[in-house]
Order: C-alpha cells, then sequence, then structure tokens
C-alpha cells in the first residue's frame, strides 16, 4: 500500500515537473519568435517602402542620383515608427554609403534590407537595423512571468492531486479497518454460536 502512494506521489510530482518546465520555458521562447517576426515582417515592409520611394528619384534621374542627397535624407527620415531608435543606409552596389540617418542603437542589431532598382537591374539597397535589447528585455519579463506561472502550476498540479490520493487511502484504509471489524465480529459470533 505504501508503494503504490509513492508511485503515485513520484508520477504527479513528475508530471507536473513536466509541465511546470513546458510553461516556463515555452512562453517566452514563443513570445520572442512571434515578436522577432513581427519586428523582421515591420522592418521589411519599411525597407521596401523607403525603396520603391527612392526608385522614383532613381528612375527620374539614373545617372546623378546618388548626388541628391538632403532628397536621399529625406526618404530615410519618412518612417511609420518614430519612437524606435534604427539606423538607415542608402548603400551603392559596391556597398558605399550614399545617405545615412543615424541614432544612437545599441547591440545587438536586427537588420533587414531591400533592393533599389533602376530599369531591372539593383543598384542600391536600404538597410534598416534595430535594436534587439528592448524585445530581450521584454522577453525576460515575459520569461519571469511565466516562471512564476510555472511554479504554481506545479503546485497546483503536485498538491490537488495528492490530497486526492491521500483522501481516497484514508478512505479505501476505513473500509479495510471495517470489513475487518465485521470479519472478526462474525468469526466471534459463529465461535460463540452452538454447534
Amino acid at each position: 500500500m505504501k508503494s503504490r502512494s509513492e508511485s503515485v506521489i513520484y508520477i504527479t510530482s513528475a508530471i507536473a515537473i513536466i509541465i511546470a518546465i513546458i510553461v516556463t520555458i515555452a512562453v517566452p521562447a514563443a513570445y520572442f519568435a512571434i515578436s522577432y517576426q513581427y519586428k523582421e515582417g515591420s522592418m521589411d515592409a519599411q525597407a521596401e517602402i523607403t525603396a520603391k520611394t527612392v526608385e522614383g528619384l532613381v528612375m527620374a534621374n539614373p545617372k546623378m542620383w546618388r548626388f541628391e542627397e538632403i532628397r536621399l535624407q529625406e526618404f530615410l527620415q519618412r518612417r511609420h515608427t518614430q519612437n524606435v531608435p534604427e539606423i538607415r543606409v542608402i548603400r551603392d552596389i559596391q556597398g558605399n554609403i550614399v545617405a545615412q540617418m543615424s541614432e544612437p542603437v545599441s547591440q545587438p542589431l536586427i537588420t533587414r534590407g531591400y533592393d533599389i532598382y533602376d530599369a531591372g537591374t539593383p543598384v542600391a539597397r536600404v538597410e534598416l537595423s534595430r535594436s534587439l535589447v528592448p524585445l530581450i528585455m521584454r522577453t525576460g519579463i515575459v520569461g519571469s512571468i511565466s516562471f512564476l506561472l510555472g511554479i504554481i502550476i506545479f503546485i497546483v498540479l503536485r498538491i490537488i492531486p495528492l490530497k486526492a490520493v491521500r483522501k481516497a487511502y484514508r478512505a479505501m484504509e476505513g473500509s479495510e479497518q471495517s470489513l475487518q471489524e465485521s470479519k472478526e465480529f462474525l468469526e466471534a459470533v459463529l465461535e460463540a454460536a452452538p454447534a
């Protein structure tokens, strides 16, 4: 009886630990992956919009577009997310910087780009770089919350089933004891009865 109880406790504890670990790891990992993909998609879209805008300038003046720094800077300053610091660069096909708008951005960075075409031939590239630090910090907060949630899940999954198991064992022990008492009573009655 004792070994059965111990095996139920062991299995319940193991299941609770596994579920708590999965919650603790999966939630922040999923948050980071989804947020990272969202950030990539947003940056890809902004790089494409900027590249298409610059393409208009390139097609209007294919030989001299590199020298229109003021207009290129103006194109780089147009963006949807003003409160997110980023580095925006236009590089020619050789990799030389043609125009740049730079704000202080801490490492590590995520960089996305989009080619600028002139008559179907790539002539330059727009690159956007943003810091991953805010995403990493938010993931840390989500990780802390999911760690607390994992602890709560472990406690709940371990305590509630074990209370039910202990209650069932007590009830079983009580019924075994009453069966034993009934058996002893019947044996006493049978012994006392005349043969």
